[in-house]
This record gives structure tokens, sequence and C-alpha cells, in this order.
């Protein structure tokens, strides 16, 4: 049994659209990291109509915690492969049913649909060296292997870290292109001096900052990645703080993740009160 697990937080709508597709072919998990209540009901109501498994985190235990909670129903239902996605991801039938013909003849390797639309009537598949979890699946076997998300880490470089992991005990990443599949960012970006950043609040920075940060630490990363992080973790802050109304508080969360990362403090941001 092939399950597909979908990680929602704080949901405007239901994904339908990703439902139709995964119908028939996964049993789906869905996962609700919502923080509110409305989206929460919304997605219970929407789950318990269409008998679809539903595990309510009761507020946002972070991307990797969650898909370790749809790794666990997956288990107890008896799903032997597993897919992920995030709640805005938009794939055809033709990417679903190929993703999911490429895990359960691949092996142990994880495979991992490439943005973008390719032919329907031929799959490429190529080595990748970064991961993106959203449109990936494997068998649960190399979960045994290798372990599961890394929770401490709660968002940013998630799904990278654990690709790393896997190539690091000889598990290969393959891309495959074949089909639609569309994966939205949803955030607003800023253009100067020839780079792009992308608007986060505060504490999202800290994340970035502080999870970039504790990879630069680990052999296992790619030195590449680790001089590219280098350059565009630098340009971003130089725009943050150009472009940005409250840099006092974007660079207090910056230089708080910075020091978090290097002295290996992960876990949830506990957002702290400002001095009286």
């Amino acid at each position: 049994m092939i399950a597909a697990i979908v990680v929602a937080y704080n949901a405007t709508s239901t994904p339908d659209a990703l439902w139709r597709v995964l119908a028939g072919r996964c049993r789906l998990i869905i996962v609700d990291n919502s923080t509110k209540t409305h989206c929460r009901q919304q997605l219970r109501d929407w789950a318990n109509t269409l008998a679809v498994d539903l595990v309510d985190m009761r507020g946002n235990a972070g991307i990797a915690a969650a898909q370790n909670a749809g790794i666990a129903r997956a288990r107890e239902i008896g799903a032997s492969v597993v897919m992920f996605f995030d709640q805005d991801s938009l794939v055809d039938e033709h990417a679903i049913d190929s993703l999911a013909a490429a895990i359960t003849s691949g092996g142990t390797s994880v495979h991992c649909l490439l943005p973008g639309a390719y032919s329907t009537d031929h799959v490429a598949s190529l080595p990748i060296r970064d991961l993106m979890s959203s449109g990936s699946g494997c068998p649960l076997s190399v979960f045994e292997i290798v372990g599961e998300f890394e929770a401490d880490l709660f968002i940013d470089c998630v799904d990278f870290e654990w690709g790393w992991r896997c190539r690091s005990h000889g598990i290969p990443l393959v891309g495959l292109r074949v089909g639609t599949f569309r994966h939205t960012l949803g955030k607003s970006s800023i253009r100067a001096l020839g780079m792009v950043a992308h608007i986060d609040s505060p504490v999202r920075g800290y994340y970035q900052f502080r999870n970039v940060t504790a990879m630069m630490l680990r052999r296992y990363v790619p030195p590449a990645w680790k001089a590219a992080q280098c350059v565009r973790s630098a340009g971003k802050l130089l725009l943050l703080v150009i472009h940005s109304d409250d840099r006092p508080t974007r660079l207090r969360m910056v230089a708080r993740g910075i020091r978090d990362g290097l002295s290996g403090h992960l876990g949830p941001c506990v957002v702290r009160a400002p001095r009286s």
C-alpha cells in the first residue's frame, strides 16, 4: 500500500485538487499543523466527510515532526511506501503514477518529482544532490536505515538534511521529469543588486540562519552547498537590512539564529518578550 502524506498549515481551503489526483492511487494521510481553530475544524470536517486519515498536531509542531507523525500513521495502516506533498502542491496523474512506479521498483532509492511540465510518454530520471520533500517518496524501509526527519530543525533545511543523510548511507536521490508538478512557495520577494530574497517573518529568518549555520558544521553536508549558502545568506541579510522596516528585530533574530546554530541549540523558537 502507498500512503500519501500531506502536511497542512492554516489552509484557507481544503486540498481538493491534490486529493482528486491521489484518490484511488494512495491512502491519503493529512497531517494538520494549523494554529487557527477554524482551519483545524474545517480540515477535520473535510477529512471526516471523505474518510481521509487525519493526524491533528494540535498546533504547529514543525514540518519535520508533522512528517514523522505521518510516517507513524502510515506504518499503523500497513503502508510499505510513502509519498510527501505540501497542501499547495499541484500534480497530475502522470506524475503520480510515474513516481509510484519508480518508488516501488527502485529498491531503497528516494525519488523526487522535479518541478515543471514534461512529457507524459517518457520518464527522464537523473541523480540529484538536494531533496525537496514535496513530490518525493520512498519505501518505509529507508527510514529504518537512515532515521526519520530531524524534528529539532523544525522548519528549513529539513528535507535537504534528510536527503544528505540518505546519501551518506549510500541511498541514491533520483529526480524524475514526467508529467506536471508545481509547488507554490507563497512568498513575496525583494529584488535588488542582482539578488533575490524572499520576505519572511523575523522568526522564520531565525530558523533559516540557525539551520543553515548548523548545517555548516556537519560533515555529510555537501561543501558546494555550504559555499553557496555563505554567499546567499550574506546577500539575503544585506537585502533585508536595506529594505526592511524592522531592522533591529530582524538583526536580533538573525544574530540569535547564528549563535544557536553554532552552539547546537535547536528545537522550536521561543519568542522572548521585550525587556521593559
